[in-house]
This record gives C-alpha cells, sequence and structure tokens, in this order.
C-alpha cells in the first residue's frame, strides 16, 4: 500500500505468521475502537515500551507469552527496544477477521487522525502509509516490504495535490483505499472481497450502494457492503438496484418510493439490504424497470413489486386491496398504487408456468418460460409487449386523468406472444424488447424511434418480427438500452498450419467475421486434425490456403479467375484467399504493395480511361530533386507539396499550384500527375483554370489530381523501401540509374549540378533512382465485391477467406441477398487488411499453409439504435460512417442513429463475452478479464474532459487488478463483476 512496488509480484502466498494467529480473531470492532483510544490517551509520540504495550492490550496472563512474542517482532529493530503504537494497531485492524472492510478502514482514520480535528493532514498520511506498511510486513509472510519515507511522501503529495482542501476526510480515505490499485492489492488480501462488486457512475438516488454515497462515482469501486458474497447477476435502472447472489438471495439500495426495494416500505437504502421476502425462495434471475421490480425463483414462480400504475406487476386491477396499497400524490392530487413486498404473479403461477428468465422496459415486464414461450404485461402503447395493436385485453390507462392525450395502452395481466417460435434468450431496454429464438435468430418489436429494432426504419412493431440483417447469423446474446440495441455473436476462428515438410510454420490463429450462413456452419462442424499436427478441432472447413489474384476492377465479361493460372480442380480442394476489392472512386494502385491509394481526379484534365486506367512507372518527385524535361517523361509523377504551399489549406490557395505542376508534367511529356496535399487537408477537386500554361497549350491531355497527406506518406514509405532495396542489391551501393553520374561545380557561381562521364549528359537536379515499380490510376465506377464474390462461389471452393482493403481496412457486416444465402453451403469469412497481409505472407514464405476453420461462438458484437452520446461505438471505423443524422428544426435537437445491426470493428480482436447497456453507453467484457466501455461519460469508469465516449475505450482503472467475468449497467451507472488477484488471509 503506498509503494510504487506493491505489484502482484510482491504478493506470494500471503498468510499471517503463526504466532500472530490469535490476533485475526482477538478483538471485534469494538475493541479496536477502544484500542484507539486508549493508544491515544497513553502517549503524545505513540511509542511503548514493554509495560505500555501490555497496558495497552490488557489481555490475560494466558496471553503472557504471545505479548511477548509481539512486543520482541515489533521492537527488534528499533535501538530504543520500543513498539510503535499506531504501527501495531494498525496492522491488528487490517488482519483482523471480525470486522468488515468498511469498518476497517473507518477505524484507521479514527486512528491516523492523530490530533482529534476529524481530519488527516499530509504528513499524518504519510505516517500512515508507513505504519500500516511496516505493521503488516511485521505481522504477515509473503507481503510488499515498506517502502521509504521519500517514496511514500511523494505519493502523499501527488495525493493531495488531487484534493480540493489540503487535508483528507473520512470519505477522501475510503475514495483512496478502494480507487488506488497498489491500496486493492491489499485490500484483496485483507478483506473477504473475493469476486467483488464493482460500481461507478451517478449515484444520486443510492442506486450504487456505495458507502457514505458519493454523488459520482468517476472510477471502479467496490461494493463494501458485498465484502464475502459472491453476485450472480445485478439489475438495475434510473433509482434502484438489485443484486442477485450465487445462493439465490437478493440484496437491493435505492431510492425506496413506491416500494421498489422489496424491504416491506418505502424507506431509502443507501447500501444492498438483503431482501428478507425473499429468503425462503432461490431466486435465479432478477430485472428492474423505471418503477418496478422482478425476481423469479428456481421453482418458476414470478414476483413483482413497485408502482403498479401501468400493469407493469401482472396482478390485475389496482383496485384489488389485498395485493395493493395506496398513497397520495402530492403532483397530480390523485393516489397510485403500489406493492411494497415481493408478490407472486398468480395469473403465471395458478397456471403452472414456470419462468425462467424476466426482462422490463420502463413500464413493461416480460417472462421466457421453461418451454421458450414469452410472457408480457404493463405498457404496451408502443407495441413493447408485442401483442399487436388490437389486443382485445388492452385497458386503457390516463397518466393524468385530467389530461386526455396521456392515455396509454395497457395490460394488466401476463398474456402469451402469439408466435410459433420458442426461445432462449429475453431483453428489453426503454420501450422495445429482443429475444433470440432456438435457432440463435434475432426478433424485436416495440417503439421504433431511432432504429433500436434494427429493422432499417424507424417504424414501431407490435409483433415480434426477425432482424433480417442477423438472420442467418449464430448470436449469442442481446442487451438493451433506453433507445439502443447490442448482441453478441459468433466469429470464425481460423488456425493456421503449415502442411510443408520443409517450412516449418508455427500454428496461429486469426479471427474473421462470417459473410452467410453460419448457422449452417455450426451444424456441420466435426473433429478435425490438420495435417502434421496433433491439434485436435472442431471444424466445418479444412483445406490447404490458396491465395488468388483478382483483377482491380471487376469485368463481368471476362472470367473472374483464369483457368490455368488456377486451375478449377484446384480451386474446389482450397479455401481461396481473395482481396475484397475497392469501392466506387479513384485510385492508384502500385504493382508492389496492395494499399488503396484514394485520389481526386481533376475535371480540368484528361479523364482516365474507364477500362483500362493509366499505367506507368511511378516517379516521387521531392521538391528541387526533378527535372521535368528528363524525369517525367513516361511516368505518373507523384509529387511531394513545395514548402511555399505546406501552410494553405484553402483549396482555391492550392490549386494553382497543383496546376503548375501538371503543366511542368504535360511539358515533360508525363502520363499523369498526382499532387499530395499538406496536412490536415481533404481531397477536393482542382476546378481552377491553368493561369501559367503556356498559350495554346491543352492542360486536358494529362489526367491530373490530388491525394491527401496521409497516403502520400505511406506512398513515400513504401518507394523509399523500394529505393533501399535497389541500393542494397547494386553492386558497391550504387543502382545502373546514377553509375555514371558525378557532383559537380560552376567556375564562376559555384552552384552545384550533376553531369554523366558516360554520356556528358547535364542536370541541375540530382539524378533519380528508379524505384523500378508500376502504378494504375484508375476509376471504379461501382462497388463490385458482391458480384466478385458471386462469380468465386460459383466455383465452388471449400471456402472462401476475404480480404479487407487498406482503405477500409475493418471489417463489416455483409449482407448477401436472400436468394444466394437460401442456396450458400460455401462457408465466407471477412478479415481485416493486416490479417489479409499475414495470411499472404504466409502464402508466399513457401510453408503451403493449412487453414481450418471453427466457429467461435462469442466475439462479435454488433450494435444498432440511438448513437448520440456514442453508446453505438461505431465513430472512428477508418473511412466508414454509419450514422444517421437526424435533426428538429423546431428545437434544434441533433441525434445520431442506426436503424440495422453495425458490426462494432474496434473490438474485433478483442473476443468479447459479455455486453450491457445502460441509458446512453455500454459495457464489453473480454475473454482476458478486459472491460470496455463508451457513451455517455459519467457512466464509463474513466476520466474524460469529453461528455462522452464515442468509441470502445478500456476501463484502465481495472486493468491488473481484476479480471473481469459480466457487466451489468443501469441507468448511467455500471456494474462489474471480477475476481481479485490475490487469495484472502481474513
Amino acid at each position: 500500500m503506498g509503494q510504487n512496488h506493491s505489484s502482484g509480484t510482491y504478493f506470494h502466498e500471503a498468510s499471517v505468521k503463526d504466532h500472530f494467529n490469535s490476533i485475526q480473531a482477538l478483538w471485534s470492532d469494538e475493541d479496536l475502537a477502544n484500542l484507539i483510544e486508549r493508544l491515544k490517551e497513553m502517549t503524545l509520540n505513540f511509542s511503548l515500551d514493554k509495560a505500555k504495550f501490555a497496558r495497552l492490550l490488557q489481555l490475560s496472563v494466558a496471553f503472557d507469552d504471545l505479548v511477548s512474542q509481539w512486543f520482541t517482532d515489533f521492537s527488534h529493530d528499533r535501538a530504543s527496544q520500543v513498539v510503535d503504537g499506531l504501527e501495531f494497531l494498525s496492522a491488528v485492524i487490517m488482519v483482523s477477521s471480525k470486522v468488515s472492510l468498511f469498518r476497517k478502514i473507518c477505524l484507521l482514520f479514527v486512528l491516523f487522525d492523530l490530533d482529534k480535528t476529524g481530519c488527516i493532514r499530509k504528513d499524518e498520511f504519510t505516517i500512515f502509509l508507513k505504519a500500516v506498511t511496516t505493521g503488516v510486513h511485521r505481522i504477515v509472510n509473503g507481503v510488499p516490504p515498506p517502502a521509504t519515507v521519500m517514496e511514500l511522501g511523494g505519493l502523499s503529495s501527488e495525493f493531495f495535490a488531487t484534493l480540493s482542501n489540503q487535508v483528507l476526510y473520512q470519505q477522501d480515505l475510503l475514495m483512496w483505499m478502494t480507487e488506488a490499485q497498489f491500496s486493492l492489492h491489499y485490500l484483496s488480501v485483507f478483506s473477504r472481497l473475493g469476486c467483488a462488486t464493482f460500481a461507478f457512475g451517478t449515484n444520486h438516488r443510492y442506486q450504487l450502494g456505495l458507502e457514505m454515497e458519493p454523488r459520482l462515482q468517476r472510477v471502479p469501486a467496490p461494493v463494501l457492503r458485498l465484502e464475502g458474497i459472491r453476485i450472480a447477476s445485478v439489475a438495475s435502472n434510473e433509482s434502484h438496484c438489485l443484486f442477485r447472489t450465487e445462493e439465490g438471495a437478493v440484496w437491493s439500495c435505492g431510492s425506496g418510493f413506491c416500494g421498489i426495494l422489496g424491504h416491506g416500505d418505502v424507506q431509502d437504502c443507501r447500501q444492498p439490504r438483503q431482501i428478507e421476502a425473499l429468503a425462503h425462495a432461490k431466486i435465479i434471475d432478477v430485472a428492474v424497470g423505471v418503477r418496478h421490480s422482478v425476481a423469479i425463483s428456481d421453482k418458476g414462480q414470478v414476483f413483482t413489486w413497485g408502482a403498479a400504475d401501468m400493469g407493469q406487476l401482472g396482478h390485475g386491477g389496482v383496485e384489488d386491496r389485498e395485493v395493493h396499497e395506496w398513497a397520495y400524490d402530492p403532483k397530480s392530487g390523485g393516489t397510485f398504487a403500489y406493492v411494497v413486498k415481493p408478490t407472486v404473479v398468480m395469473g403465471l403461477f395458478g397456471q403452472r408456468i414456470n419462468a425462467r428468465r424476466a426482462a422490463c422496459c420502463n413500464f413493461s415486464t416480460a417472462v421466457l418460460t421453461d418451454q421458450g414461450h414469452i410472457y408480457t404485461w404493463g405498457n404496451n402503447t408502443d407495441g413493447q409487449c408485442g401483442q399487436g395493436q388490437k389486443c382485445p385485453d388492452h385497458r386503457l390507462i390516463y397518466v393524468d386523468p385530467h389530461m386526455q392525450r396521456t392515455a396509454m395502452q395497457a395490460l394488466l395481466v401476463p398474456r402469451k406472444l402469439a408466435t410459433n417460435n420458442t426461445f432462449i434468450k429475453l431483453a428489453a431496454g426503454g420501450y422495445h424488447m429482443l429475444a433470440i429464438d432456438s435457432y440463435s435468430r434475432v426478433w424485436s418489436w416495440g417503439r421504433g424511434l431511432w432504429g433500436p429494432l434494427g429493422h432499417g426504419d424507424q417504424r414501431s412493431m407490435y409483433d415480434p418480427k426477425m432482424i433480417d440483417t442477423l438472420k442467418y447469423q449464430v448470436t449469442a446474446d442481446v442487451v438493451a438500452g433506453e433507445a439502443h440495441s447490442v448482441c453478441l455473436s459468433s466469429l470464425y476462428r481460423m488456425t493456421i498450419t503449415g502442411s510443408s515438410q520443409d517450412v516449418a510454420l508455427s500454428p496461429f490463429s486469426l479471427l474473421g467475421l462470417p459473410v452467410g450462413r453460419v448457422d449452417l456452419a455450426n451444424s456441420v462442424r466435426q473433429p478435425v486434425t490438420p495435417p502434421n499436427t496433433t491439434l485436435q478441432l472442431s471444424a466445418f472447413a479444412s483445406a490447404k490456403l490458396m491465395q488468388v489474384a483478382l483483377p482491380w476492377r471487376h469485368d463481368p465479361e471476362v472470367p473472374v479467375v483464369n483457368p490455368a493460372e488456377y486451375p478449377p480442380a484446384e480451386i474446389q480442394e482450397s479455401i481461396v484467399l481473395m482481396d475484397r476489392g475497392l469501392w466506387e472512386g479513384e485510385w492508384l494502385k502500385l504493382e508492389t504493395t496492395d494499399f488503396d491509394f484514394n485520389v481526386k481526379m481533376s475535371p480540368l484534365g484528361a479523364k482516365l480511361p474507364v477500362r483500362t486506367g493509366v499505367t506507368a512507372q511511378i516517379m516521387y518527385a521531392v521538391e528541387g530533386k526533378w527535372e521535368a524535361s528528363t524525369d517525367c517523361a513516361g511516368k505518373l509523377c507523384v509529387f511531394e507539396c513545395p514548402a511555399q504551399a505546406a501552410e494553405k489549406t484553402a483549396p482555391e490557395d492550392l490549386s494553382p499550384v497543383i496546376v503548375d505542376l501538371a503543366v511542368k508534367c504535360q511539358q515533360g511529356q508525363g502520363y499523369a500527375c498526382i499532387f499530395i496535399l499538406p496536412k490536415n487537408v481533404e481531397l477536393f477537386s482542382v476546378e481552377a483554370g491553368p493561369a501559367s500554361a503556356p498559350e495554346g497549350l491543352a492542360l486536358q491531355q494529362i489526367p491530373f489530381g490530388v491525394m491527401t497527406y496521409e497516403h502520400g506518406a505511406v506512398l513515400k514509405k513504401h518507394i523509399t523501401r523500394l529505393i533501399n532495396m535497389r541500393i542494397a542489391e547494386a553492386p558497391e551501393g550504387v543502382p545502373e540509374d546514377v553509375q555514371d553520374w558525378q557532383e559537380c561545380r560552376e567556375d564562376f557561381t559555384g552552384r552545384i549540378f550533376y553531369e554523366n562521364v558516360a554520356t556528358g549528359e547535364k542536370r541541375w537536379a540530382p539524378p533519380q533512382i528508379n524505384p523500378n515499380t508500376h502504378g494504375t490510376l484508375l476509376t471504379v465506377q461501382e462497388d463490385s465485391f458482391l458480384q466478385r464474390l458471386q462469380a468465386m462461389l460459383e466455383l465452388n471452393p471449400k471456402g472462401i477467406i476475404v480480404c479487407q482493403q487498406s482503405w477500409k481496412p475493418d471489417v463489416e457486416l455483409v449482407q448477401l441477398a436472400e436468394p444466394v444465402l437460401e442456396q450458400l453451403t460455401v462457408p465466407v469469412v471477412l478479415v481485416t487488411y493486416e490479417a489479409g497481409e499475414e495470411l499472404k505472407s504466409v502464402v508466399s514464405n513457401g510453408s503451403y499453409p493449412w487453414i481450418t476453420l471453427e466457429v467461435q461462438p462469442y466475439g462479435g458484437v454488433c450494435a444498432w439504435g440511438n448513437g448520440t452520446y456514442g453508446q453505438l461505438g461505431l465513430a472512428g471505423i477508418e473511412n466508414q460512417s454509419h450514422l444517421t443524422k437526424a435533426q428538429n428544426v423546431l428545437t434544434s435537437e441533433t441525434n445520431l442513429f442506426a436503424n440495422r445491426p453495425i458490426y462494432v470493428a474496434h473490438l474485433h480482436e478483442h473476443q468479447v463475452t459479455s455486453v450491457a447497456c445502460g441509458t446512453a453507453h455500454t459495457l464489453a467484457v473480454t475473454q482476458q478479464g478486459e472491460v470496455f466501455s463508451w457513451g455517455a461519460a459519467e457512466a464509463l469508469g474513466i476520466s474524460l474532459e469529453q461528455r462522452m465516449s464515442e468509441v470502445p475505450t478500456f476501463v484502465e482503472p481495472l486493468e491488473g487488478l481484476v479480471r473481469a467475468t459480466k457487466a451489468f449497467a443501469g441507468h448511467y451507472h455500471s456494474f462489474v463483476l471480477g475476481e481479485l488477484p490475490f487469495r484472502s488471509i481474513v
């Protein structure tokens, strides 16, 4: 605690030393408080000789030998042979097994409030750090040695610099001990937190259950009241939270209005408290709405409690006074009904319907039965109950009887969904619901505003409807926020091994995004052992990997592959590796790299031939190191931005410079001209007239355009590498291009020029080394990926791996036409540009790679719905914009949304196993135990200056501290379950 080296390597099999074992259960909370008071009364400097030490402890004679041993252990390295009372008592407090962690922190605060002012000064905090670390090191084996006073003083200064006052109050100490990683390492050893529940976000209604009730918990902190209790799931909303334990008990905290906490009253509960009314039942699932709660027992009983105003409890009409209580509503002057204790929904239990899962919209409830059926009740105004617009059981309920337009359609008792499907998962957002059927397909219904239903529009659905985009995916889980949805779906795992005996290849794996029939691949898996390995894989395809080079542009009149180069019989026995192909636009492609250089050609220049484009050797021109008369001829010229134009950003300022270079290139008989723009300048169409062109010179004879600075940097790096390769391969490091050239100076001016000693040719610029690569400028008029893929599918390979291009390097969901999907038998997988480059390098090294495809049932994350606060995590995906902007002209409110599932590419390689949605934020937990969050800043568990994060962000405070297993989200707050790193000794 409090030193830089309190890392995991210093905590090794911690255990209390034998002669200190009895201390752990010796003193209670009250006893320790008395010891602290006695110590402060006995001495001013807290130093105790042997007599004072015995008088402090006041133990019976049976402890005399132990007391003597304790005194020796705490004083043997002191010249004065005294015990530091602060060291001893702080260590005793830390190792106590009779005191809760929260009370330990409170006792430590009292102990180190040395002058009893109700606060701890910086020097006292340094003493605290030194005393605690030294004391526990004397009592416990396997903990870090104490740091130096100088190191601890530096830590104190660093911490106090974050405080508004230069003193530490009890809440500040609690914050530091439960948020700082090094202190939490100690707490994992000296508490029973074990599998801890970490909470963060807003806490204005005590829904986090944290001690001392912070209004906003910025970073994750453990819920101390749940110490020693293993939580299985958490359900939370705006005002309250339910914690379900692994043993089936339920604890609740938050605002108690309407009886939503289930404690038989309407009192607030600031820290979790067990719901006694459920103590007789083993609860297997919990869910909450805005003002109601649901729990399901292992016997299938459904318990509900809280507000009953919209029929969300399922107990029938509120006129039944045996079930409902009534209270005065000061806002409307009327009354409202509620239930303060968990009460069985007899409409289900009486019919012997056994529920297994529950989900709640704001004012609606749904349960999933053991037979796979769904029953819903409560508010159905927007179709969130899925019972249709004309359900005969609808009851009209007025939120305010004096306002006619507040009428809501509600179901007062459970009603079964009229569908032939059976379901295995269920989730609910603010006003919509999601379910996964027995074929792992996703269905949705409810309010469609901002697209949370995923059907490609914003229409509300009053009956369940399958999400077509995910029809053939295998979906493992779904979750929903107020108006957005997230699902966890399968990926394909590709295991690459070598089938050559001569070239070794260590097996490795890559992940890809399925295209098409994942359900079919899942059904044909069988045990496979790749050649030359002992691996045992459950695969749906396994064959040699064959790279097929396709033309950059698709021509339907030309076969997609040359049969002479790629025999059809060989293709049918292989898994084919192919590039996706270019998108609509204008491009520069080089024969020596797969990178896509996006360009914008000027309408002032010659048009690019549609079928052939313009192909020539590349000449990369650095300012002052080229001559138009000799270097441009027959070349595709790429010009760096001249120094005098580097600060310009406006197209009208840059256009004359670009046109001037194009004219010079044309005069030098260049084939085409590309200008690299300055930093932070987007592509634009050069339309300024050729002011510097000589009379009668037709600029339209040469194609010219622009390229971004970023793409120019990639091109320069590649050209430099090619030139360096030529230099390395040339005799004496001098390529033939420059062999006969010498640097000379003019006699009178001293100006440097270059002369070819063999030909006598002279030039002012240094002679250029040809990179020996050809480039092609081409126009792609339409994205022909699906046509290329269809043509490849007709060749019937064992599988197809599609490599993304560098322009859009991230994978994305690809929707094939329904007739293609219905007949599709060849598995197709999309991989990132980087993964594609890795596979191509394996093919080229001569190891004859063999590839085996498996279905990984987790890892893929798709999101859709409202993304205004970044909760979809779809920003920052290179050259892809998935969100639609909508602006209300009356309110000036702007919303961003996606109305169909979009793949969250940022998480592609992270192997996500758990997802959760709050009102405007989302969380994900990976197989490695990492946590990512995105959306509204206050709910993310990280310190952000911005009001949101639009991309998944690593929750760094948990790194190296816990291995997270599950995440749960509430209104603007979150919970993470995770194992603390070290075994407890208490």
